[in-house]
């Protein structure tokens, strides 16, 4: 009988249906966070939001980014000085280290660890495991596609090109041949941002997180991959994206019970089920 009943609600929660009010049940749960094709448009609306966020900036916002470009001009200045540093010192430990730290810029390596994450929480239904990932991932999308396009506007060459540290605009065959800002810092920050903020309640987390995404950024002069004046602006851009990606989505789930768009189609994933929903608001 029991087996019964779970066959006859799957197979209910696998057509379609058009009812009132689905949308907040299913679609826009503040506790819901899993998969649905609402996340293609969703992350385009962050990237949207994030790219003119600046022309809504307040004094208050003016005034940090004056800080960072203060600070990234300072290292500017000294560009070459901290290069020479680094090289000079640099040893077979050093660079095995920075190998290592290398990794949590890198797309792909830190997609594996934010998959983990939201698999984790699909299988033990938790939802901060499951929105981290989820929040995560848009934020790193997010942030390499911003983090290329200034590339792509500047184009600063890096510093094992052999270039001067104030050329701008060489001859260049690939993105992965421009430095500023650094890609795999705000990679980093972008990722180590989005899982301090989620598991703030544990006070090391966001103290691990920082302090390997720091570390991610010393690796670049240690690999002689960028100038120290890349990395502030791109810890920066990667933590200010994933600030404004868990702000608009707590925002959006505070929003939820007013409901959205009159049609959405979605597959859901709970437990063990897949399903799929098509609603219609009236």
């Amino acid at each position: 009988m029991a087996k019964l009943l779970k066959c006859i609600l799957i197979a209910a929660a696998v057509s379609l249906s058009v009812q009132y009010g689905t949308q907040k049940c299913f679609a826009n749960d503040n506790d819901n966070y899993g998969l649905n094709l609402q996340q293609f448009p969703e992350t385009y609306d962050y990237l949207k939001n994030t790219f003119i966020s600046p022309l809504h900036f307040t004094p208050s916002d003016w005034n940090k980014v004056g800080f960072v470009a203060l600070g990234a001009g300072i290292c500017y200045t000294q560009d070459t000085s901290i290069r020479n540093y680094f090289q000079k010192n640099r040893t077979g430990n050093s660079d095995d280290a920075a190998r290592f730290f290398m990794h949590f810029g890198d797309g792909s390596f830190t997609a594996a660890i934010l998959v983990s994450l939201y698999v984790y929480g699909e299988y033990n239904d938790d939802d901060k495991y499951k929105r981290a990932g989820m929040l995560g991932a848009e934020s790193i999308v997010v942030n390499s596609i911003l983090t290329s396009g200034v590339k792509l506007t500047l184009q600063r060459p890096l510093p094992a090109s052999g270039l001067p540290y104030d050329t701008w605009y060489p001859t260049w065959n690939s993105i992965n041949d421009l430095a500023f800002p650094s890609g795999h810092t705000s990679s980093a920050f972008a990722g180590a941002t989005i899982i301090a903020t989620e598991f703030s309640d544990t006070p090391l987390i966001p103290v691990i997180a920082y302090t390997t995404a720091s570390l991610t950024a010393l690796a670049m002069l240690d690999m002689d991959q960028h100038w120290a004046s890349d990395l502030l602006p791109g810890a920066a851009l990667g933590y200010y994206t994933a600030k404004k990606i868990e702000s608009m989505q707590t925002r959006k789930s505070t929003q939820a019970h007013r409901g959205s768009s009159d049609f959405a189609f979605f597959p859901m994933v709970s437990g063990e089920n897949v399903s799929f929903l098509c609603s219609y608001n009236f």
